[in-house]
């Protein structure tokens, strides 16, 4: 497979202490998080997964752990698409610092991806290379592009580099004519319409908004 040029963080040698790689307690855990409460919900994501992406592990555990974060993200991402216009200096920096920390979930998410991508690609004699590296490239380009939506939403500065992986990502994967393919199927409808879709599809509505440039 042809390589790829993307910004991911460094790799400890060791599992950070306190990170579960067992599923099964993982999901455990995410089902008695603050769901109630926005802020506390993705500040502790947020640590969680900065803490899980500095651990060295398999990119389908990678994939199998990120999948499971992915949906306590899925309410914070449809709390923030419905608010409204805010009245008062109050809700509009309550507002701020909800979509700054959902923005700071989906960046780790993102780097989270990227590396399973990466190590997917790298290690191409894996049996199930080609739904490893198709799953992790959609959710890559779906979490990026949400930290663009997410930065336009209330006035936040957009980050520099997310248009340029953005591309690298479809490149690689028209370079392999998966771009149009729908990896990811969320047939029970948990996370929404957001979270599905193509990898085209995905980088295109990053492009869109930016064309807008609301």
């Amino acid at each position: 497979m042809s390589s790829l040029t993307l910004r991911v963080p460094a790799v400890a040698e060791q599992v950070v202490p306190g990170v579960e790689l067992r599923p099964v307690y993982t999901e455990e855990w995410i089902e008695r998080l603050p769901t109630a409460n926005p802020e506390s919900l993705a500040d502790e994501l947020g640590r969680a997964l900065a803490k899980l992406r500095r651990s060295p592990m398999k990119p389908d555990l990678r994939i199998r752990l990120l999948e499971l974060y992915l949906r306590p993200y899925a309410s914070l991402w449809a709390r923030i698409r419905e608010q409204r216009p805010a009245n008062d200096p109050t809700t509009f920096a309550r507002q701020v610092k909800e979509t700054e920390l959902a923005r700071a979930v989906a960046t780790e998410l993102a780097f989270g991806y990227k590396l399973a991508l990466a190590d997917a690609v790298e290690k191409s004699r894996a049996p199930n290379r080609d739904r490893l590296v198709g799953t992790s490239a959609q959710r890559a380009a779906t979490t990026l592009s949400h930290t663009l939506f997410l930065s336009h939403h209330n006035y936040l500065s957009s980050p520099a580099h997310v248009y340029t992986e953005l591309m690298e990502i479809f490149r690689f994967a028209h370079t392999h004519n998966i771009q149009k393919r729908p990896f990811v199927r969320d047939r029970r409808n948990r996370l929404g319409a957001d979270f599905g879709g193509t990898i085209e599809a995905s980088v295109v509505a990053a492009l869109l908004l930016g064309c807008a440039d609301p």
